[in-house]
């Protein structure tokens, strides 16, 4: 089987950019899926969201490898931690005329050894500039040296080419990673700012909540202390004990009693939130993709946390609320998530919904004008 393009496939995180792909071009290109096999705990994180985000793709036009040995154009390879017998089937099964490595945003040169020394002819990275900025931090990565005029800024196709038509959001809240919140309480804090906002949006406005679901639940919430909240009885009886916990303060220093406290507190603040919010999974049953592929349909800005996701908000040129108070801590500032979050040089809008345009500015203008779909185009035309 002779193919244009072929995606190496390992999880829908990984690889939501296939679905601008294949919806643009598979009338005019043959493009193929290679599912890479995952190992135990990737299926278990991954299996349910990757079946909808295949049966997506699928319906896009693009078709599953299934021979051991095709030929392709150009094979598409994520950043994955790969197994060497896997990435060796994988070179050794699709006979590609060039290897295009796709580093993911924030991801450097993580997981290139991983390859296993096999050929690749170009690195696609989304934003240059952000790329060099992590390898400046990144010691073991440098090390890697990857030849200048291999690496190709691409950009994101999304907002140029979308994936829904049906979409319009006003604001979408988008929960940052649990990481994020070194203690319950930082939780709480988040939310309250959360809240804050929504008071000052005026109701005629669609609001959508996307929490960060890596497992397929909201990790903001104690999902124990959620379920037993929504049951009437055991509801009330946690909130009479909560009302009871705040009267008689020497309880509330009992530590277990005042973590429980603060997950029943967090659970209230949340329903709060949910009354004001359509949550993405009552309006698409693809709510699990990233992020990124909803913006193009929201209008006036994204509220979220410390988190990647505003990158792809400024790239949208959209107003960014961070929530979490600046006086939370980082969990650690040599992690390269603190670096990232003074990269985009974004404090915490302390719950006033304000933005200063000039800060969307960290993403350069010949960075929005890539696109890695045109770049594909380009290169099968040279082929």
């Amino acid at each position: 089987m002779n193919y244009d393009i072929v995606l190496i496939f390992t999880s829908f995180r990984k690889c939501g950019h296939y679905l601008s792909i294949v919806k643009k071009m598979s009338s005019s290109y043959n493009i193929g899926i290679y599912l890479y096999p995952l190992d135990k705990n990737d299926l278990l994180k991954l299996d349910k969201q990757n079946k909808v985000f295949l049966e997506l793709i699928y319906s896009y036009g693009a078709k599953k490898v299934l021979d051991d040995l095709i030929k392709c154009k150009i094979m598409l390879i994520p950043q994955w931690h790969y197994h060497p017998q896997a990435i060796k089937k994988i070179f050794c099964s699709i006979n590609s005329k060039y290897n295009y490595w796709f580093t993911g945003l924030g991801n450097g040169n993580s997981n290139f050894e991983n390859l296993d020394k096999n050929k690749i002819h170009k690195v696609l990275v989304v934003d240059r500039k952000f790329y060099d900025f992590r390898l400046h931090h990144m010691t073991k990565e440098q090390a890697i040296n990857l030849p200048k005029d291999s690496l190709v800024e691409v950009g994101t196709p999304f907002m140029k080419y979308p994936i829904f038509d049906a979409l319009k959001i006003d604001y979408i809240i988008a929960n940052p990673t649990p990481y994020s919140f070194p203690s319950p309480k930082d939780r709480v804090k988040y939310m309250k700012n959360v809240l804050s906002l929504l008071n000052q949006i005026p109701l005629d406005k669609n609001i959508v909540y996307k929490p960060h679901n890596a497992y397929g639940v909201d990790s903001l919430v104690n999902q124990r202390v959620f379920r037993l909240m929504n049951s009437f009885s055991f509801g009330l009886l946690l909130l009479l004990f909560y009302q009871l916990i705040k009267k008689i303060k020497v309880l509330n220093n009992i530590n277990l009693i005042n973590k429980i406290c603060i997950e029943i507190e967090i659970v209230k603040i949340q329903k709060s939130m949910l009354s004001r919010v359509k949550h993405l999974k009552d309006l698409t049953k693809y709510h699990d993709n990233n992020l990124e592929i909803f913006l193009p349909h929201v209008s006036m800005g994204l509220i979220t946390g410390r988190s990647n996701s505003i990158w792809h908000a400024f790239h949208a040129k959209l107003p960014v609320f961070n929530c979490i108070p600046n006086t939370t801590k980082e969990i650690s500032k040599e992690k390269m998530h603190a670096k990232n979050m003074r990269y985009y040089n974004l404090q915490s809008c302390e719950g006033n919904l304000k933005f200063d345009k000039k800060k969307i500015n960290v993403i350069e203008d010949k960075t929005r004008k890539s696109n890695i779909i045109d770049f594909l185009k380009n290169e099968l035309e040279k082929i």
